[in-house]
């Protein structure tokens, strides 16, 4: 690890970033994170994970890691299986917890993990990283019903990830093979687990993001290796229970648009807020329970993530707009695994609320780089806040009229 310097950790940290933001526009799901066979009694699996379960390439978790997992077991085992996915790309292991929340592992038979992609090309290191493996196989470990399995695959090939060839591939690649070793290591003494390597991707011409035959050729893999811990008496002793409603009457109604005429409006609005401000992201985001989502949102950027993570959180908070220049020197941001591994030190943001008062989300700027809080014009910050909160009140009118056949002018 002596070669794994302060200086080439910061270079790889930046080229993730880079990657990741040349993959802006590659299609991902933005459905619901799920596989449903249909069945009544069907077993479950949960899949905790970033890199390829974050279905890179397609539009919906039907043709993702996520549906093809529940056909590859089902075409082993003959029984039906449901499968709940849980994470993003960027989610690392030291806020997996975090994306788990308060979730019941009590129902599921299998619990699957594909993580430390990002970790590995991060160089993330080695004893921070064993520290948050450790804590999160012990929640794993101690959640799940008794037989249910573990399945931990290896990192990928880090170089057969679109953009990381050369010297970045090799330097990700010496970091991925140490934490292999080290997760064969904490899985060891555990009963019902086992490790597999997860091994280079099945490509198609022209698709080099990631395809169906892509995921297909993954689940195979991982279903193949998960068998032997399914031989035992069924696992489920608990209902899987669904979320509560929202408390935003408007909130499903925006969340369901999926590019309509609402979510049309914010894009645009957020498009010419970037251009405004010289930023790389301008967001409208929904704050509901522990979540924060994006409605208008694609590409790397999250459908939700964790509301305990993020700036937004801060800043719905306070009655005044949040400025962060530098993250890294906020005391309340500095040690955000979340925000480091986004990579946007720069954050400016201001709360939006209902017709009745009620904060309901933020209209918000971040960037890759420090700013100076001096160059961010507040005022202007607020006016844009301004016409994204009278487009969510003609949301949410329209949620509490639905046999409303026309739209107010915002």
């Amino acid at each position: 690890m002596g070669l794994l310097t302060p200086v080439v950790r910061a270079g790889m940290q930046l080229w993730y970033a880079k990657v990741n933001a040349d993959r802006l526009m590659a299609p991902t799901p933005r459905d619901r994170p799920v596989y449903e066979s249909g069945a009544e009694d069907a077993r479950r699996v949960l899949l905790l994970g970033n890199g390829p379960t974050h279905g890179w390439g397609v539009l919906t978790h039907q043709l993702a890691l996520t549906g093809h997992l529940g056909r590859s077991l089902l075409a082993r085992t003959g029984e039906p299986w449901d499968v709940d996915y849980v994470g993003d790309e960027l989610m690392n292991v030291a806020t997996a917890l975090n994306w788990l929340g308060r979730r019941e592992l009590g129902p599921y038979d299998l619990v699957v993990l594909v993580l430390s992609m990002n970790d590995a090309v991060r160089l993330t290191p080695m004893p921070a990283w064993s520290q948050s493996m450790s804590v999160l196989l012990a929640h794993l470990d101690s959640g799940r019903a008794p037989g249910a399995g573990i399945l931990v695959a290896g990192v990928q090939p880090v170089a057969s990830v679109q953009g990381f060839g050369g010297l970045a591939g090799v330097l990700g690649q010496r970091h991925a093979d140490r934490l292999n070793a080290r997760t064969r290591e904490l899985l060891a003494p555990m009963h019902d687990a086992a490790f597999t390597d997860l091994g280079a991707p099945r490509t198609e011409i022209g698709r080099p993001a990631g395809s169906a035959v892509t995921y297909a050729a993954w689940a195979d893999r991982l279903a193949d290796s998960a068998l032997p811990l399914l031989q035992g008496a069924r696992a489920r002793t608990l209902p899987v229970t669904e979320a509560d409603g929202f408390a935003w009457r408007g909130a499903s109604r925006l969340l369901a648009m999926h590019g309509g005429t609402g979510t049309a409006e914010l894009k645009a609005l957020e498009e010419e807020a970037k251009r405004r401000f010289g930023v790389p992201l301008a967001l409208v985001t929904l704050l509901e329970g522990d979540r924060q989502y994006f409605p208008t949102g694609a590409g790397p950027v999250p459908a939700s993530v964790p509301r305990e993570l993020t700036y937004c959180d801060v800043a719905a908070a306070q009655d005044v707009p949040l400025v962060v220049p530098n993250a890294r020197k906020d005391p309340r941001f500095a040690g955000s695994a979340y925000i480091d591994v986004a990579h946007t030190p720069f954050y400016a943001g201001t709360a939006l609320r209902s017709r009745e008062g009620d904060v309901i989300g933020t209209f918000c700027l971040m960037g890759a780089f420090p700013r100076r809080a001096e160059r961010v014009d507040v005022l202007e910050l607020q006016r844009y806040a301004a016409a994204a909160q009278r487009i969510l009140w003609r949301i949410e009118s329209e949620a509490a009229e639905p046999a409303a056949t026309g739209s107010t002018t915002v």
